[in-house]
């Protein structure tokens, strides 16, 4: 008795068949493994061509045709939303941006696609817990697995396997609070990150409006996020790009 089981996964168990008379069962599954993820490979960031036009303040057609490809083809979405691409512009060139975006703009999209595009890993530093989870699981339901974040939520065992994932180069999206930056020993993480040649190429800011100095009051770490960022969220060569996003 053969059976031929191409869909299933685990667990592969065997199935019980009324087939008595067969001396012999076989069941074949597709190769399937539980093995780690492989590390990914960091160097310094990419710089990538001007996507927008300052004269005519139109998307550059060819580069707008480029990157309109990975939007429909991993995000799903038709077309680009006013303000995206000028705020791309930006980031992919490696220069700190702004971005101000309606809310439901899209302003999380701009930091996921230029991230995605550089061989290096982003820093998102969120202040909303909750908002953490939500962006881990939107990248994952896209089929970007390589996304961790850190904050009291998480148990201290959860904790240290996402800054494992870190430590190790196999996440590409890092989400954590403002004030896991003022500590020493999530600073030796980022420090020892580098010495392993794994680098940043993006340090988000989210909710970049508390940096002001009449925004503050919400979380004073964010005061000292841009320094915080700049020193030890490390590139290859030069400094990371600070990447401020609010609505």
């Amino acid at each position: 008795f053969i059976e031929i089981s191409t869909l299933q996964r685990s667990p592969m168990l065997w199935r019980k068949h009324n087939c008595r008379s067969a001396r012999n069962q076989v069941q074949i599954f597709s190769a399937y493994h539980c093995h780690e993820p492989i590390s990914l490979l960091f160097s310094e960031p990419i710089q990538w061509r001007e996507l927008w036009d300052d004269v005519s303040m139109q998307p550059i057609p060819a580069a707008e045709s480029a990157l309109t490809y990975f939007l429909q083809n991993i995000f799903r979405k038709k077309s680009f939303r006013p303000g995206q691409i000028p705020i791309l512009n930006w980031a992919m060139q490696n220069q700190s941006v702004i971005g101000l975006l309606p809310t439901g703009g899209g302003k999380s999209l701009t930091y996921q696609l230029a991230g995605l595009l550089q061989p290096c890993m982003t820093l998102v530093v969120d202040p909303i817990k909750s908002l953490m989870k939500d962006q881990v699981d939107g990248l994952k339901r896209m089929g970007f697995h390589r996304t961790v974040y850190i904050n009291s939520s998480l148990s201290f065992k959860a904790k240290q396997q996402a800054q494992q994932k870190m430590r190790t180069g196999k996440a590409l999206f890092a989400f954590v609070s403002p004030e896991r930056l003022q500590m020493d020993l999530f600073r030796e993480l980022l420090k020892g990150m580098f010495d392993r040649g794994i680098y940043f190429a993006y340090g988000v800011i989210d909710e970049v409006h508390c940096v002001s100095e009449w925004g503050h009051d919400f979380r004073t770490s964010y005061l000292f996020l841009g320094k915080n960022l700049l020193e030890h969220c490390r590139t290859k060569t030069g400094k990371v790009a600070l990447f401020g996003l609010t609505a």
